[in-house]
């Protein structure tokens, strides 16, 4: 790897470990400049630093600028969908989350586990028992149904929804408690 390459690598690091940081402390102002640095820098279209920018918005309130970020991006991964999804529930609008997750459907990225979770926590947000059932049927079908992270949120949403049965049914049946 030449010097440049090396540079352009540790700056594209040093950018990444820098929103992370903005997300977690909710520094919005700081993380604004970032993203300016980043589009001067040349990293527009980088994918993992507009995940990045994605959960820094979000984490920070600003879902005007998250969103923003995904529509621009020429890219979109499992991770792009899963921070915006999470960034909707975040802040209260459950109803975006699962219109993302619909949307999320007609592309070609397949939701992962923290896909799943969240779609059904939303779902029990709105106590909306027949979009958490059918992402239910989604996580038997894809096998995640046993991650305890998915298992537990299956729970919950049954809890929130009003169908203790089921919970208690989800879970006796969980292999991890």
């Amino acid at each position: 790897m030449n010097r440049v390459s090396f540079s352009l690598v540790s700056e594209r690091q040093r950018l990444a470990d820098s929103l992370r940081c903005c997300s977690k402390n909710l520094l919005l102002d700081y993380g604004v400049q970032l993203h300016g640095a980043l589009v001067k820098m040349g990293f527009s279209f980088d994918l993992m630093l507009n995940n990045d920018l994605i959960d820094m918005y979000a984490k920070c309130g600003e879902m005007n600028g998250a969103c923003a970020v995904f529509d621009k991006m020429l890219e979109r991964n499992v991770v792009s969908w899963t921070a915006l999804m999470c960034g909707f529930l975040q802040n209260g609008n459950a109803k975006a989350c699962l219109s993302l997750f619909c949307q999320m459907g007609s592309s070609s990225v397949k939701p992962n586990e923290f896909t799943l979770s969240t779609n059904i926590k939303a779902s029990g947000v709105l106590s909306s028992v027949e979009n958490g059932m059918q992402i239910h049927g989604m996580c038997m079908k894809s096998g995640f149904e046993w991650n305890p992270v998915v298992g537990n949120s299956i729970i919950d949403m049954y809890s929130k929804c009003g169908r203790i049965n089921e919970a208690a049914r989800m879970f006796d049946v969980m292999p991890a408690k």
